[in-house]
């Protein structure tokens, strides 16, 4: 089976910024238990410009889905949970307020041996151990204090049937 690495495209250019009315309880790599105690649903705000781009994947210093890849996520694994955030632009009519996710992947030790880890918890590179990869078609890698969500093939072909948005998958070495 090959696998990918679901990641924002790296052509996105002025991807919508978002700003939090409270202090944001998101982390980029939250334990199971932390995701659990978010809110169902936040709302946040974006600065309007005709130059603003609502990719279908972002990935600043949170992992976000738009609507679309959510459901297709959701398709692969109805078990997984989610969490809303509405964007709304500051000082405008909400014409443009999109509907990004975050949610948690089940997490599997499945990082090859051979993988040099950084002091920061970055992999140099992402290496999966055959051996080690559970049988599931989205999951992320417990083995790093980064977020990496990791997709099958057939979600990616899932993925790219729609065409997109602003989202990149990225193959992974299996060994």
């Amino acid at each position: 089976m090959r696998y990918f690495r679901l990641c924002q495209g790296s052509d996105v250019r002025n991807a919508v910024d978002i700003k939090w009315a409270v202090p944001c309880p998101y982390k980029s790599n939250p334990t199971e238990e932390e995701f659990q105690d978010y809110p169902d649903v936040l709302v946040g705000y974006y600065k309007y410009s005709d130059m603003v781009t609502m990719p279908d994947v972002l990935e600043r210093s949170y992992f976000f889905v738009s609507d679309e890849v959510k459901h297709v996520l959701h398709m692969y694994d109805e078990s997984m949970p989610f969490k809303a955030i509405h964007v709304y632009p500051f000082g405008m009519a909400e014409d443009i307020v999109p509907l990004y996710w975050t949610f948690y992947p089940p997490k599997a030790q499945c990082l090859h041996s051979s993988v040099r880890i950084f002091p920061n918890g970055e992999p140099e590179e992402l290496i999966l151990d055959k051996r080690k990869i559970p049988q599931r078609d989205v999951f992320g890698i417990s083995d790093i204090c980064v977020n990496r969500t990791i997709v099958s093939l057939p979600v990616a072909e899932s993925l790219l049937r729609r065409n997109m948005f602003g989202i990149s998958l990225k193959e992974v070495l299996v060994k």
